[in-house]
Protein backbone atom coordinates (compact mmCIF):
# COMPACT_ATOMS: atom_id res chain seq x y z
CA UNK A 1 0.00 0.00 0.00
CA UNK A 2 2.82 2.37 0.87
CA UNK A 3 4.49 1.63 -2.50
CA UNK A 4 1.26 2.57 -4.29
CA UNK A 5 1.07 5.85 -2.39
CA UNK A 6 4.69 6.68 -3.34
CA UNK A 7 4.04 5.76 -6.96
CA UNK A 8 0.93 7.98 -6.98
CA UNK A 9 2.87 10.88 -5.45
CA UNK A 10 5.66 10.42 -8.02
CA UNK A 11 3.13 10.40 -10.87
CA UNK A 12 1.55 13.58 -9.54
CA UNK A 13 4.96 15.25 -9.31
CA UNK A 14 5.91 14.25 -12.85
CA UNK A 15 2.55 15.53 -14.14
CA UNK A 16 3.08 18.84 -12.35
CA UNK A 17 6.59 19.25 -13.81
CA UNK A 18 5.36 18.46 -17.34
CA UNK A 19 2.50 20.92 -16.99
CA UNK A 20 4.91 23.62 -15.81
CA UNK A 21 7.13 22.99 -18.84
CA UNK A 22 4.25 23.80 -21.18
CA UNK A 23 3.46 27.16 -19.60
CA UNK A 24 4.87 30.24 -21.35
CA UNK A 25 7.40 32.02 -19.19
CA UNK A 26 8.12 35.03 -21.41
CA UNK A 27 6.08 38.18 -21.42
CA UNK A 28 6.11 41.68 -22.78
CA UNK A 29 8.21 42.86 -19.86
CA UNK A 30 10.88 40.35 -20.90
CA UNK A 31 10.74 41.31 -24.59
CA UNK A 32 14.11 41.09 -26.29
CA UNK A 33 15.15 43.77 -28.79
CA UNK A 34 15.35 41.92 -32.09
CA UNK A 35 15.90 44.96 -34.33
CA UNK A 36 19.35 43.71 -35.37
CA UNK A 37 17.90 40.36 -36.40
CA UNK A 38 15.07 42.03 -38.32
CA UNK A 39 17.57 44.24 -40.17
CA UNK A 40 19.81 41.26 -40.99
CA UNK A 41 16.86 39.34 -42.47
CA UNK A 42 15.91 42.28 -44.71
CA UNK A 43 19.54 42.79 -45.80
CA UNK A 44 20.09 39.05 -46.36
CA UNK A 45 17.07 38.50 -48.61
CA UNK A 46 16.12 39.92 -51.97
CA UNK A 47 12.45 39.11 -51.22
CA UNK A 48 11.89 40.32 -47.64
CA UNK A 49 11.11 44.04 -47.62
CA UNK A 50 10.39 44.29 -43.88
CA UNK A 51 9.81 42.28 -40.72
CA UNK A 52 6.46 43.23 -39.20
CA UNK A 53 6.79 41.29 -36.02
CA UNK A 54 9.48 39.20 -34.39
CA UNK A 55 9.55 37.81 -30.91
CA UNK A 56 11.23 35.29 -28.68
CA UNK A 57 8.67 32.79 -27.42
CA UNK A 58 9.87 30.93 -24.33
CA UNK A 59 8.36 27.89 -22.70
CA UNK A 60 9.72 25.28 -20.32
CA UNK A 61 11.58 23.54 -23.14
CA UNK A 62 13.48 26.52 -24.58
CA UNK A 63 13.01 29.48 -26.88
CA UNK A 64 11.64 29.84 -30.38
CA UNK A 65 12.00 32.80 -32.71
CA UNK A 66 8.73 33.79 -34.36
CA UNK A 67 8.71 36.25 -37.29
CA UNK A 68 6.21 37.77 -39.71
CA UNK A 69 7.99 38.59 -42.96
CA UNK A 70 6.71 41.14 -45.48
CA UNK A 71 7.58 39.95 -48.98
CA UNK A 72 7.60 41.77 -52.29
CA UNK A 73 4.79 41.00 -54.73
CA UNK A 74 6.56 38.19 -56.61
CA UNK A 75 4.53 35.37 -55.01
CA UNK A 76 5.85 32.60 -52.75
CA UNK A 77 9.63 32.40 -52.30
CA UNK A 78 11.69 29.72 -54.01
CA UNK A 79 13.33 27.07 -51.82
CA UNK A 80 16.70 28.88 -52.22
CA UNK A 81 15.18 32.19 -51.15
CA UNK A 82 13.50 30.65 -48.10
CA UNK A 83 16.69 28.74 -47.26
CA UNK A 84 18.62 32.05 -47.30
CA UNK A 85 16.10 33.57 -44.86
CA UNK A 86 16.31 30.62 -42.47
CA UNK A 87 20.13 30.70 -42.62
CA UNK A 88 20.13 34.44 -41.89
CA UNK A 89 17.80 33.95 -38.92
CA UNK A 90 19.95 31.08 -37.55
CA UNK A 91 23.17 33.09 -37.89
CA UNK A 92 21.79 36.31 -36.39
CA UNK A 93 19.29 35.37 -33.68
CA UNK A 94 20.75 36.45 -30.30
CA UNK A 95 19.76 33.22 -28.51
CA UNK A 96 19.92 29.55 -29.49
CA UNK A 97 16.43 28.76 -30.74
CA UNK A 98 14.83 25.35 -30.50
CA UNK A 99 12.55 26.37 -33.35
CA UNK A 100 11.97 29.01 -36.01
CA UNK A 101 8.42 30.04 -36.90
CA UNK A 102 7.97 32.03 -40.11
CA UNK A 103 4.81 33.57 -41.50
CA UNK A 104 4.94 35.68 -44.65
CA UNK A 105 2.59 38.31 -46.05
CA UNK A 106 2.35 40.22 -49.30
CA UNK A 107 0.81 43.66 -48.64
CA UNK A 108 -1.41 43.37 -51.73
CA UNK A 109 -2.35 39.67 -51.61
CA UNK A 110 -2.28 38.79 -47.90
CA UNK A 111 -0.74 35.57 -46.53
CA UNK A 112 1.98 33.89 -48.58
CA UNK A 113 2.29 30.10 -48.46
CA UNK A 114 5.82 29.03 -47.45
CA UNK A 115 5.10 25.29 -47.28
CA UNK A 116 6.06 24.31 -50.86
CA UNK A 117 9.45 26.04 -50.56
CA UNK A 118 10.02 24.49 -47.12
CA UNK A 119 9.33 20.99 -48.44
CA UNK A 120 12.33 21.30 -50.78
CA UNK A 121 14.72 22.19 -47.94
CA UNK A 122 16.10 19.23 -45.94
CA UNK A 123 14.78 20.45 -42.57
CA UNK A 124 12.05 19.20 -40.28
CA UNK A 125 9.08 21.54 -40.38
CA UNK A 126 5.39 21.61 -39.53
CA UNK A 127 2.72 23.79 -41.15
CA UNK A 128 1.91 26.81 -38.98
CA UNK A 129 -1.29 28.80 -39.41
CA UNK A 130 -2.25 29.79 -42.94
CA UNK A 131 0.82 29.02 -45.03
CA UNK A 132 3.41 29.57 -42.31
CA UNK A 133 6.01 27.08 -41.19
CA UNK A 134 7.51 26.00 -37.90
CA UNK A 135 11.02 24.62 -38.31
CA UNK A 136 12.17 22.32 -35.56
CA UNK A 137 15.64 23.05 -34.23
CA UNK A 138 18.21 20.39 -33.57
CA UNK A 139 20.40 18.18 -35.67
CA UNK A 140 18.99 18.95 -39.17
CA UNK A 141 19.41 22.70 -38.62
CA UNK A 142 22.92 22.28 -37.21
CA UNK A 143 23.91 19.95 -40.06
CA UNK A 144 22.66 22.44 -42.66
CA UNK A 145 23.79 25.76 -41.16
CA UNK A 146 26.41 24.83 -38.56
CA UNK A 147 26.33 25.05 -34.79
CA UNK A 148 24.59 28.13 -33.44
CA UNK A 149 26.97 30.86 -32.29
CA UNK A 150 26.14 34.07 -30.50
CA UNK A 151 26.27 36.75 -33.21
CA UNK A 152 27.75 39.33 -30.82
Amino acid sequence: MQALARRGALLALVSLVLAACSLPTGGTEDAMDLTGLDDAVVRGSDRVTAVEESEQVTDGLGSTISMTLVLDDEGPPTPDQLDAVVRTVWENVPFEPNGIVLVAVDPAAGKVDLRAAAEAIPLEFQPFGQGGISILGGRPVVERYGAWEDPE
